[in-house]
């Protein structure tokens, strides 16, 4: 018995026509033997964001939802695809029902053809999703890294929370931000915070450390230490 075929085609995201720059973000699946359409995307943009930070995400997830939506449209008026060879040529109906084909952003290409390999077709669709976009979701998961500025907003809020719980209204002054020591004739160092206690001066300027390189653990050391 001959299997079947199923078709898709890419939705990727050109941030440099110039550089060919291009990310796979989605995708259009259309099964002939069940005459159904489907549109695949990660449901996070992560990936896209950490390449191009000035991405417009908002307007990319609008298209999402359209894309989603018109999908469920023409599922239900299955006699559209009949105006169409579907099982030999998907572009024409993308073009046409989707999105055109020019010179913006968002484009639809690497139009394929494959094998109907199970009847499952939601099992192809986890499969098609895990094989283009997966990555969306590691890269999500991925723990996230603590700077300084993460530390002193941390730092700080443990001190507010400790001055309004153990200490009186008039004690919670001898808390300093930004506080300037000058040590004879060298330079000025600001530290983030600092504090009096009856007889000391403590200082605090939080460091972090980027483990995953150790240049990074270099160029701070000699920053901080020398």
């Amino acid at each position: 018995m001959n299997k079947g075929i199923y078709t898709y085609c890419l939705l990727q995201y050109h941030h440099s026509q110039l550089l060919g720059e291009v990310l796979n973000i989605g995708l259009i699946v259309y099964f002939p033997d069940a005459k159904r359409l489907e549109f695949i995307y990660p449901e996070r943009l992560i990936r896209l964001r950490f390449a191009y930070p000035d991405v417009p995400e908002k307007t990319i997830k609008a298209y999402f939802k359209y894309f989603d939506e018109r999908a469920k449209e023409l599922n239900a008026s299955p006699e559209i695809f009949s105006d169409y060879d579907l099982s030999k040529s998907l572009q024409q109906f993308v073009n046409n029902e989707f999105l055109p084909s020019d010179s913006s952003a968002l484009q639809f290409g690497n139009f394929r053809t494959s094998v109907l390999y199970t009847p499952d077709i939601d099992h192809i669709k986890n499969q098609l999703y895990n094989l283009y976009f997966s990555v969306f979701q590691l890269q999500e998961s991925a723990p996230k890294k603590v700077d300084e500025t993460a530390l002193l907003t941390k730092y700080k809020r443990f001190l507010k929370e400790y001055a309004r719980e153990e200490l009186p209204n008039n004690e919670s002054t001898r808390f300093s931000y930004n506080y300037a020591v000058k040590s004879g004739t060298a330079s000025e160092i600001t530290f983030d915070v600092a504090w009096h206690d009856i007889d000391h001066l403590h200082l605090v300027k939080p460091i972090s450390f980027d483990l995953s390189r150790s240049k990074v653990i270099d160029n701070k050391a000699y920053q901080h230490l020398w």
